[in-house]
């Protein structure tokens, strides 16, 4: 599902970063305007792409001594990964030509009681709107990366119920 910024339900599989941003703009804060793909989408998308199985099947022969080729191998499932019309035509149909777009991940684990991966989970800033959903499977991509898989191998944090929600915020063109 998308959940735009201005709606104050659904706000549950966005990821904290994103639902912080919801929550503030809807208290009146000057956030710009967006919404975000949430954690349900990522799971249908790599379910049509036919990648769940294999994700699955790589993280759990995640250890300390196979996390670069584990990320390589994930992350080379989604070389060829595709929209379903219905993700592309919802996404499409929020996005202006004339704008230029964060796309921004909120992973679902990324903000953890005890642990905290900020920073860690990729960023594009300044994309047109041809270029975002490439940016959001790049931002997919980046849950896998050696640094994300690291930080779970050496803090001892499930892999289980990984799952991706990803930000698309208009830019405020700035002066300084």
């Amino acid at each position: 599902m998308i959940v735009d910024f201005k709606n104050k339900e659904n706000t549950n599989k966005v990821g904290n970063k994103a639902k912080f941003l919801i929550e503030m703009k809807n208290k009146g804060f000057n956030v710009p305007d967006g919404f975000v793909i949430d954690s349900d989408t990522y799971t249908e998308e790599i379910i049509n792409n036919n990648i769940e199985v294999e994700i699955a099947n790589y993280l759990k022969k995640l250890n300390k001594d196979n996390i670069s080729e584990i990320s390589k191998d994930i992350t080379s499932l989604f070389d060829s990964f595709d929209f379903s019309n219905t993700t592309r035509t919802e996404i499409e149909k929020r996005l202006k030509d004339n704008k230029l777009y964060a796309v921004r991940s909120s992973g679902t684990k990324e903000d953890l009681d005890e642990y905290s991966f900020a920073g860690q989970y990729q960023t594009f800033l300044n994309v047109k709107k041809r270029s975002v959903l490439r940016k959001v499977i790049e931002c997919y991509k980046s849950m896998f990366s050696e640094v994300i898989l690291s930080y779970f191998v050496n803090n001892n944090i499930s892999t289980d119920y990984l799952k991706m929600s990803v930000i698309i915020q208009e830019m405020v063109p700035s002066e300084y």
